[in-house]
C-alpha cells in the first residue's frame, strides 16, 4: 500500500514539475530579452546579426540618441532610414571579426533598461552604454553612447 502511494506521489510531483519548467520556457522574462539582445550586439559581425541589431532600432516608435566620442546625433521617424544606412556603413569594415563580450552590467527599472557592455575587437577595448525603452512586449533602443 505505501509502495503505491510513494509510486502516485512520485508521478505527481513528475507531473507538476513537468508543468512548472513547460510555463517557464513560455514565459520570457525581461531579463531574457535583454540578454538576447546583448547577444545580438556582440559576437561575429555579421549582415544578417546587423539586420537583428536594427529590430531594436525604430525611430518612427522611439527616436534614438547615439553618441560616439563627443558627436551626438539624435534620430527620429524622418531620419530612419538615415540611421540604417549609417549603422551598416559603420559596421561593413567590422565584417568578419569578433566583438567579444568581457563584462555586462544590466538594470531594468520598469519600462527602461540601462545596459553596459564592456567589450573587444581586435583593435582594442571599448565601453557601449544602452538604454533600451519598453515597447509592448520588446524593447527599442533609446540611447547609446560608445566610449
Amino acid at each position: 500500500m505505501t509502495q503505491r502511494i510513494i509510486f502516485y506521489l512520485a508521478i505527481s510531483l513528475m507531473s507538476i514539475g513537468s508543468v512548472a519548467f513547460a510555463v517557464d520556457a513560455m514565459v520570457v522574462t525581461d531579463e531574457e530579452r535583454i540578454l538576447t539582445f546583448i547577444e545580438t550586439v556582440t559576437g561575429e559581425v555579421r549582415a544578417d546579426r546587423i539586420d537583428a541589431a536594427l529590430h531594436y532600432v525604430d525611430p518612427v516608435r522611439q527616436p534614438v540618441e547615439i553618441t560616439i566620442g563627443e558627436q551626438r546625433d539624435t534620430y527620429s521617424a524622418a531620419q530612419s532610414l538615415n540611421l540604417t544606412t549609417r549603422t551598416r556603413e559603420a559596421l561593413e569594415p567590422m565584417l568578419g571579426k569578433q566583438i567579444r563580450l568581457i563584462q555586462h552590467h544590466l538594470q531594468i527599472d520598469n519600462d527602461r533598461v540601462h545596459v553596459t557592455l564592456r567589450a573587444a575587437t581586435p583593435s582594442g577595448a571599448f565601453n557601449v552604454f544602452f538604454t533600451l525603452a519598453r515597447h509592448g512586449d520588446g524593447w527599442l533602443i533609446q540611447r547609446m553612447r560608445l566610449s
